[in-house]
Formats: C-alpha cells, structure tokens, sequence
C-alpha cells in the first residue's frame, strides 16, 4: 500500500520537535496501526540527519519534504527524459534529491573524451533557496578540475527538475570503504592525504566545502579518493550568499564556527576541523565527540565546549588531531596542505 505522503509530512514536521526518546516513542505508536508509515519516517529520521540538514542548510520547510516526496512519486527513473542519457538505475537518495547511474546515448561535443557511465544528480524540491544552491553546486563543481574532486559534465532540466551529470564513480564511500576492507593505518591515512590534496585544491580555487563527511567522499574502485555533495559550500570571494544565523553543515563535523551560526566568515580552516574529525575517525573507528543522537542545542554545545577525547594512538598523530581540531581557527592547520604534510610524516613511519 502505498505511504500516504501528506500524513508522513505532518509526523516528520511533528517528529523534527522531539528529542530521540520522543521520537522512539513517536515511532512506536505509529508501527502498532500503520508499519509501512513508521518505516517510512524511520528511515528519514535515521538517515545521519542528512534530511534535518537539508532543511535547515537549504532554508526549507518540513512541508517541503512531502513535496520532494510527491514530485519524486509522480517522475520515476523512466518517465525521466534527459537529452542524451539514458537511466539505468537509482544510486541512492537524500531528503531533497536523487541520483541515478546513467548511460549515455550519444557523444557530448563539447567533452573529451566523455565517459559512456556517468550519475546523475536530480533535485526534487521547487523551493527557491534550494533550487539556487542546486544551481550552484553544479557550478561550483564545474569550475573544479582535479582528480580527488567528482567532474560535472553538464547540467539542465528534465521535465521540470533540474540536474546536473557527473561522472560515475565505482567505489564505495569512504566510512563503507573502510568498513569493508579494513585497510591498514598506512593506508587509511594515505587516503586521507589524498582527501586534503582535493580540498587544498579546492581551497586555491576559493571553494570552501563546508559539509566534508565520510558520506561525502568516495573511494573509486582502483583506491583514491572522491570529494562530493558541494551543496553547501561557498565561493571565498563571494559575499551575501550565506546569511549569518544560517545552520549549515552535519553536527559532528561541523566547526565551532559553524556551529555558532556564523558560517558567512567560515574559511578554509572550517574545512581543516572536519578534516580533523574524519582522521579521528579513521584512526580510531570513532568521533571525538559523541554526538549523535542527542539535542542539537546539546551537541552544539559539546562542539563548543568540550575538549576532543584523546586519540590513543602515538604522541605525534594525537598532536596533529589535536591541532586540526583546535576551537580556535587560528589554532589550526593554516592550511590542509599543511595537515596533510604533517599525515604524511606520520604515515612514513607507517609504512
């Protein structure tokens, strides 16, 4: 049967106002008369805040959910018509989008040497603050060209949703990556020097990311790194894009900056912090702080407040964790390429 997407709006706007011991509650009584409904709204409120973070980074409503939801129910993959493209699969999805693998039907003039496979991007919202970030994503993205960095290839509209093609990455995100395979340390932080080559990059062509998360790096089948998803970030030059008082970015990677609302002066140095916080990960199979699941207003605090927890593992990468995750910008790394020189020390001895 299907999920009725208006009575799922209304409990996901309902759900957004309690903590996760109401929102367990919430659920519960749900399941007990309609269990599709409570796996529904399970799955949006358990998607690492991914949906809570689209709303607020992108100035949205909850009711803007149902709509994605509606718009996303009345196109399916193959109702899409995209010149050239042909879609082949769903990737995945998020609260706002969808990305489909693709093949293409016919040469790209303007590309060399066009891949055939490639991942489509599709924006299912019609908010105007999203449809502009949508825009910008893709224009920031095309303007990037390294080989740590996902290529854009075009962009357009389809039957009323915009969208944009990238190039299909064969791999798994990082967090999956090392889930799975369980590389040696060496490995792990070859990858993530990699990871802050593609950000140094990004950060010399004024980019700021803003968002940087395992979910939001891949790692390709032959083992290098991916940067994604530049969906909240900001052009360094640029000036009235971001407001102060906006909410932009996860929780648990998100810098003190960041969490203070203040993501308008956040440079290149709020990207080192969560750099900092994907190394930790790395390193020691956890975060520095444990966030998830609590209060926003609680976990802004502990990003605030409270000190990292020790990395346990040799004085000099402790120190060099300690550093990128500094309160203070200025405590920081200058720079990822610093951070990833100081990685690099450490992996030589892991080798």
């Amino acid at each position: 049967m299907a999920v009725d997407h208006d009575r799922l709006t209304e409990l996901f706007t309902e759900a957004m106002d309690l903590d996760p011991g109401g929102q367990r509650e919430l659920l519960g009584r749900i399941h007990a008369s309609d269990p599709a409904l409570a796996k529904e709204l399970a799955a949006l409120l358990d998607a690492d805040d991914s949906i809570v973070t689209a709303l607020r980074t992108a100035g949205l409503k909850p009711t803007d959910v149902g709509d994605a939801f509606r718009r996303r129910s009345a196109l399916p993959p193959e109702r899409l018509e995209i010149p050239n493209f042909r879609i082949r699969r769903t990737i995945g999805s998020g609260g706002m989008s969808v990305v489909y693998a693709a093949d293409r039907d016919s040469p790209e003039p303007d590309l060399n040497n066009p891949p055939r496979s490639v991942a489509i991007k599709v924006l299912h919202v019609s908010a105007p603050e999203a449809l502009r970030r949508f825009r910008a994503e893709a224009a920031i993205m095309m303007t990037l060209d390294h080989p740590g960095i996902a290529r854009v290839l075009a962009s357009g509209e389809a039957n009323g949703n915009p969208y944009f093609v990238m190039e299909e990455i064969d791999g798994l995100t990082l967090d999956a990556h090392v889930a799975k395979h369980a590389p040696p340390l060496a490995t792990r932080l070859a990858l993530f020097a990699e990871l802050c080559d593609a950000m140094h990059y990004a950060h010399g062509a004024g980019v700021i990311h803003r968002d940087l998360k395992p979910a939001n790096v891949m790692v390709s089948s032959d083992g290098h790194v991916k940067v994604l998803d530049f969906g909240v970030a900001r052009i360094a030059a640029s000036a009235g894009k971001t407001r102060q008082g906006d909410f932009l970015g996860t929780p648990l990677y998100m810098s003190p900056e960041q969490a203070m609302a203040r993501s308008e002066t956040a440079d290149a140095r709020a990207d080192v912090y969560a750099l900092g916080v994907i190394l930790f990960e790395l390193v020691a199979g956890s975060p520095p702080y444990e966030i998830r699941g609590l209060a926003l207003s609680t976990a802004v605090r502990i990003i605030m407040t409270q000190p990292p927890r020790s990395l346990g593992h040799s004085p000099a990468l402790d120190a060099i964790a300690a550093k990128a995750l500094a309160k203070a910008p200025a405590d920081r790394h200058a720079s990822a390429a610093e951070l990833a020189a100081a990685v690099r020390a450490i992996q030589d001895r892991e080798m």
